[in-house]
């Protein structure tokens, strides 16, 4: 059945339908197969960290020795590495035995590929007696696939708010707070993380309604870089490290461990485990090395202003040029100016999806900033021109995960 997964990945890709998303067909197909909770729940959304927070916390839980299922649609470069099991991927034999299952009907209701890979995934983890299920936001939380009334969450955590994917999720912060909080569950828990007065009381005011418990995670303290960690404290734990130098992963961190400080009776973890799990390698392209190259995927303007703050820090003394790549939504107007105040050379280019803006989709900024339509000769071109420099590789997150690969295979250090 292994073969056969190049096939189930390919009718995958075409039930997408990003441009005019209903979720009323996957509402009906729920109503004939539902799902039941088997495994306390962890739900998380948010505009950025969703999948760090999800990391960090799955780490934590795997090192103590509980069997975590973990579904998570941003940092995946195929359908099934989605689903994971104790942190390895669903295997392409189980993947494609779940997806024929379930194909005919799939493919009756209209389901879109997250709708389909999602309800996989609750079906996979219902048979495997988990300690803990975490299941990570495709997009937003009202109408995400992931929102499921047969599986109400133990505890909700909303990284961050801010102005993305505005087309699905509304037009303002509060709108967009709004819909994140639609994971909270009634009398559950929600944690929220950094983000401004007005979203925050949406989200307050949500938990109130559904006589849910709201905490808002607290400050972490004493941050600083000990090459390779960053080190920092969280009440009440002192000197804990994540294996990184990108500062904007501390927030994420904190959240993780707040989360296990309030799942402490439910589900018990030692300090050795919790540093363990934080210890682990993050995911990747989170301001990744490679040489001189830096891979990071930043690709709206909150997330960029914080990969900004690490260039600046970490960078003093040498010289920066960017290679940046988005999607056609992505608001590059405010993202461009950003990256100015680390360096005066942006080259903009595309990549092999869909999605990707093309030099047209650029025509505004291409008398400010440089296009290349090859990215991967654009690299190239970067490293031997400036061997000495820092090459940063930025934008949306497809894009850094093409890149990387073609560095892994085809760059030697």
């Amino acid at each position: 059945m292994t073969n056969d997964y190049e096939v189930v990945q390919s009718l995958l890709e075409n039930y997408r339908d990003d441009e005019h998303y209903d979720r009323s067909d996957y509402d009906r197909f729920l109503a004939k197969h539902p799902l039941s909770k088997s495994a306390p729940l962890v739900h998380i959304t948010g505009t950025n960290g969703v999948a760090d927070t999800g990391a960090f916390l799955a780490n934590i839980y795997i090192a103590k020795g509980y069997h975590v299922g973990r579904y998570s649609s941003k940092e995946a470069t195929s359908y099934r590495k989605m689903i994971q099991l104790d942190g390895k991927s669903l295997s392409k034999d189980a993947f494609c035995g779940i997806f024929y299952e379930f194909q005919k009907e799939f493919e009756a209701y209209h389901l879109t590929d997250l709708e389909a890979v999602t309800y996989m995934a609750y079906r996979f983890f219902a048979t495997q007696k988990l300690d803990l299920l975490i299941m990570e936001s495709n997009v937003g939380g009202q109408e995400d696939a992931t929102r499921i009334s047969g599986m109400p969450s133990t505890l909700a955590i909303i990284t961050n708010v801010s102005l993305n994917q505005t087309y699905l999720l509304g037009k303002t912060d509060t709108q967009i707070a709004k819909d994140f909080a639609a994971i909270i569950s009634e009398k559950g828990a929600v944690i929220v993380g950094g983000m401004d007065e007005e979203p925050r009381n949406v989200i307050r005011d949500h938990a109130a309604k559904m006589e849910a418990s709201f905490a808002i995670v607290d400050d972490f303290h004493g941050a600083h870089y000990v090459a390779p960690s960053f080190r920092f404290d969280y009440r009440p734990f002192q000197n804990l490290s994540i294996l990184s130098s990108a500062s904007y992963l501390l927030p994420y961190a904190a959240l993780a461990v707040d989360a296990c400080n309030r799942l402490q009776n439910l589900l018990p973890v030692d300090e050795y485990s919790l540093r363990k799990g934080l210890e682990m390698p993050p995911l990747p392209c989170r301001y990744e090395k490679f040489d001189n190259i830096i891979l990071d995927s930043s690709d709206n303007p909150e997330a960029v202003m914080a990969l900004a703050k690490s260039v600046r820090s970490q960078t003093i003394g040498r010289k920066v040029h960017v290679l940046f790549a988005a999607d056609r939504d992505a608001n590059i107007a405010r993202i461009l100016p950003i990256l100015d105040n680390v360096t005066n050379d942006i080259t903009l280019t595309t990549y092999p999806d869909e999605r990707a803006r093309s030099e047209m989709d650029y025509f505004l900024f291409i008398g400010d900033h440089p296009y290349a339509d090859d990215a991967l000769i654009a690299v190239q071109t970067m490293l031997s021109t400036y061997p000495e420099d820092l090459i940063l590789v930025t934008g949306n997150i497809r894009f850094a995960y093409w890149i990387r690969e073609h560095i892994k295979e085809g760059l030697k250090f």
